[in-house]
């Protein structure tokens, strides 16, 4: 079973009630007919980010950040379009995947959402 939840609150109390979360136990059947153990309680960060940066390296920071594009098709599709909608945001252009840039991302989804452009005066970026 999966629970789906927004909590809000400041980042010292948020940790400490997922750290009270994560002490929890419950019995569990791993196997039929054998005795239940005990399975920790699984909790699983779901966060926006906003990354900043010139927009003249794009492709290195699609390149480190390897995001997949569920924008049109994927379980997550709907909730994508969503996000994009209401942030006002623009597709995520095309890029060619490269490990030069390799961050730790084992185990770790990561979906893009869209792409807000800067405005620029007298050739200088706002970022």
């Amino acid at each position: 079973m999966h629970l789906y939840i927004l909590a809000r609150g400041h980042k010292d109390k948020i940790e400490r009630w997922e750290n009270d979360l994560l002490a929890r136990y419950y019995p569990y059947e791993h196997e039929k007919g054998k005795p239940k153990g005990l399975l920790q309680l699984s909790v699983r960060e779901v966060k926006i980010y906003e990354i900043v940066f010139p927009e003249e390296h794009m492709e290195e920071i699609l390149q480190t950040i390897k995001p997949k594009d569920y924008g049109k098709v994927g379980k997550y599709r709907k909730l994508i379009n969503f996000f994009a909608k209401i942030l006002g945001l623009e597709k995520v252009p095309e890029y060619t995947p490269d490990n030069k840039f390799r961050v730790f991302n084992d185990a770790v989804g990561i979906h893009a959402i869209g792409i807000k452009r800067d405005e620029f005066k007298n050739g200088i970026e706002f970022l």
